[in-house]
């Protein structure tokens, strides 16, 4: 017997496109998250966090750590081309601020959202 017999499972075929690709094991869940988010446009919503978790069999809150976590991944829609740029010790010191700054500024004239 299930564990909450009253919850059903929540079903979604980019969901499922994504887990027959990558598999089942919990171990994938980042890969098919990246699926999952390319799928839908760049974004992930809970809906679809909650169909992952049912298809991957782990619970929603270990998803929600994942899609928290990463970087790569976002709760939010997100601009159609994004550019991530280092911004780690190693990179500074070899002029990231630098390239940073014209990154910026290239991206200001030309009207572009820069967060």
């Amino acid at each position: 017997m299930r564990a909450h017999p009253y919850r059903r499972t929540r079903d979604n075929a980019m969901v499922d496109a994504a887990v027959a690709e990558q598999g089942r094991a919990a171990s994938v869940s980042l890969p098919v998250l990246l699926a999952v988010q390319e799928a839908n446009g760049g974004s992930l919503d809970k809906n679809l966090l909650g169909a992952t978790a049912d298809a991957l069999g782990v619970n929603d809150a270990r998803l929600y750590g994942v899609a928290s976590f990463y970087a790569l991944l976002s709760m939010q829609p997100r601009a159609a081309n994004v550019l991530r740029l280092c911004d780690g010790p190693a990179c500074m010191l070899q002029g990231g601020a630098q390239a940073r700054a014209a990154v910026e500024a290239a991206a200001r004239g030309s009207g572009s959202e820069v967060e």
